[in-house]
C-alpha cells in the first residue's frame, strides 16, 4: 500500500511539473454520479456532458468547468443521446409506461412520448445526426425507429433472435446498425426497414452499398 501511495505521489509530481509528457485532466466532474456510469454523451456544440448511471436519471455537466448543471430524474439510466441541436435528449432504461421519451434538456419536461415498446425496459437508444430519427431496442426484442418531429413509428423490426444491446446511425442517417448477443451486426435501411447487410464472425455480407 505504501508503494502504491508513493507511486501516486510520483505520478502527481510528474503531472505538475509537466514531466514524461503527461497531460493534466481537462474536465473534473464536481459532483460525480453515485453509481456506475452506463453511458456518456456530449452535446453537438460541445458545451454539455450528459451521463446516465445506475442510480437512475441523467446528470448534465458543464463541459468546461465540470460543474453539475442539473439532474433529470425518471429519464432513463443508460444509452443517453442528445437530439438535434442538443436542447433535447433521450435515454434508454426502465419506462414503466412503455413509452420512449424525448425530454427538454433544460427543464427535464417530456416533450414527446414514442409508443411501440411492449416491455418496460429499453436497452439502447440512438439518434440520427440531423435529429430526425430516433431508434430504440429493449427487452421485447424489437428495434423501433420513429420520426422525432411527428412521433410517427417509421418501422418496427420484431422478433430479433437475441437481445439487441447497441444501436448506431450512419452519418447520413440512411443506415441503422444493431448488435447483440448473436455476435452479428446488422445494417438496416432507415427508409424501408429492409436488412441491407450483416457483419458477423468470419464473414462479411453486404447486399448493397451501405455507407454511401
Amino acid at each position: 500500500m505504501r508503494l502504491i501511495r508513493l507511486a501516486g505521489l510520483f505520478v502527481g509530481a510528474l503531472v505538475l511539473c509537466g514531466g514524461a509528457g503527461a497531460v493534466p485532466p481537462r474536465l473534473v466532474v464536481q459532483a460525480p454520479p453515485a453509481m456506475g456510469v452506463n453511458s456518456v454523451a456530449v452535446s453537438p456544440e460541445g458545451s454539455v456532458v450528459a451521463t446516465a448511471a445506475d442510480e437512475g436519471g441523467v446528470r448534465l455537466y458543464d463541459a468546461r468547468t465540470g460543474a453539475m448543471l442539473r439532474v433529470l430524474g425518471d429519464v432513463g439510466d443508460r444509452g443517453v443521446c442528445f437530439v438535434g441541436d442538443g436542447k433535447m435528449l433521450t435515454a434508454a432504461g426502465f419506462h414503466m409506461d412503455k413509452l420512449v421519451g424525448v425530454y427538454d434538456a433544460g427543464s427535464g419536461q417530456r416533450v414527446a412520448a414514442l409508443a411501440g415498446q411492449t416491455e418496460w425496459e429499453a436497452y439502447a437508444t440512438a439518434v440520427s445526426r440531423d435529429g430526425k430519427l430516433l431508434a430504440s431496442t429493449g427487452a421485447d426484442k424489437q428495434i423501433l425507429v420513429w420520426e422525432v418531429g411527428t412521433g410517427k413509428l417509421r418501422f418496427q423490426l420484431k422478433d430479433q433472435p437475441t437481445n439487441v444491446a447497441a444501436l448506431a446511425f450512419s452519418p447520413d442517417g440512411a443506415t441503422l446498425a444493431s448488435g447483440g448477443g448473436d455476435r452479428v451486426v446488422k445494417l438496416w435501411d432507415t427508409s424501408t426497414g429492409r436488412l441491407r447487410g450483416s457483419l458477423g464472425p468470419w464473414r462479411l455480407s453486404v447486399r448493397d452499398r451501405v455507407f454511401g
